[in-house]
């Protein structure tokens, strides 16, 4: 398991992270009837680890079992 040290951190736009989230969850969200309704302005960024932060974004929408694209 990664420690806190070996995370890498970056400037990143929010809206990339959750919409990339978003589109890789969607056919298992269609084949539960779920919509989404993503609200993120453009200009909202943070530093963070995006594949982390792209990955506890797919836990909320519920698609633990679809990978990751690398």
């Amino acid at each position: 398991e990664a420690e806190a040290s070996d995370i890498v951190l970056a400037t990143t736009r929010l809206k990339e992270i959750v919409y990339g989230a978003a589109h890789d969850c969607l056919l298992k969200a269609d084949e539960r009837g779920v919509k989404f309704d993503i609200q993120c302005p453009d200009d909202v960024q943070a530093r963070v680890n995006a594949l982390l932060l792209q990955q506890a974004v797919r836990n909320l929408f519920g698609a633990q079992n679809v990978p990751l694209p690398l």
